[in-house]
């Protein structure tokens, strides 16, 4: 019986938790919709006063990446996954395309440097070399490190919130999901100790059912007579 008492404590604080849960993953529905739905106004604000054509997918690069990034991290404490955001810099994108083709570089002049004593493919290797490296140097100085830029110089301050309002609401896509999957953790630890316990009630009331069906038989087995003498 105490086990019983505390598989259904343990319910009980599962159940808790649960509810906590999912009125936090409400406010943060919440705070998404309200986020989501500013940047939209506030990138029609843009559009008004810079021009319908001035914010549109026609100014993205043809060479853009995604500035934020998803991380899917395990801890030991934890038995679910959670989500976090990575942002990186533009410079940092392109000094790792430099490092990469500096390495192929490097890489084919050390097999061209094994396979031949050829001086003039070294030499001509090495140039490549370094104009990579002044290429290098060029898209450090050209780099555009704010999105907005795509935009124009002086851009609205409507068009600044927007930004910060999408990239909040990136934020809080993270943590919605890993808070999602702390609540199927504790879906699936709610069953498991329901059914452990239903497997115990249903043994000990079989229990119970066949002590009481023992006890009858016993009663039909005394003889009459005895029966007379009892009553």
């Amino acid at each position: 019986m105490a086990e019983v008492d505390t598989m259904s404590s343990q319910l009980d604080q599962i159940l808790l938790q649960l509810f906590e849960k999912l009125d936090q993953r409400l406010q943060q529905w919440i705070q998404l919709e309200n986020l989501m739905k500013d940047g939209f106004l506030n990138i029609s604000k843009a559009r008004y006063s810079m021009g319908n054509k001035s914010v549109t997918s026609l100014q993205y690069p043809t060479d853009m990446e995604a500035i934020a990034r998803v991380l899917m991290e395990s801890s030991e404490d934890k038995n679910y996954e959670e989500f976090k955001i990575i942002r990186s810099k533009l410079s940092d994108r392109i000094n790792d395309k430099q490092s990469k083709k500096d390495d192929e570089a490097k890489s084919a002049l050390r097999r061209r440097k094994g396979e031949s004593d050829n001086g003039e493919a070294v030499d001509k290797l090495t140039q490549q070399i370094d104009k990579l490296k002044v290429d290098k140097k060029e898209a450090k100085a050209n780099q555009i490190s704010d999105p907005l830029h795509w935009f124009g110089i002086l851009v609205p301050p409507s068009l600044r919130s927007a930004q910060k309002e999408f990239e909040n609401a990136i934020d809080i896509c993270a943590e919605m999901a890993s808070l999602q999957q702390e609540i199927y953790l504790l879906i699936d630890n709610f069953k498991s100790i329901k059914v452990k316990l239903g497997s115990d009630l249903n043994g000990k009331k079989i229990a119970s059912q066949d002590i009481t069906l023992s006890e009858e038989k016993d009663d039909d087995d005394i003889p009459p007579q005895e029966a007379d003498r009892n009553t």
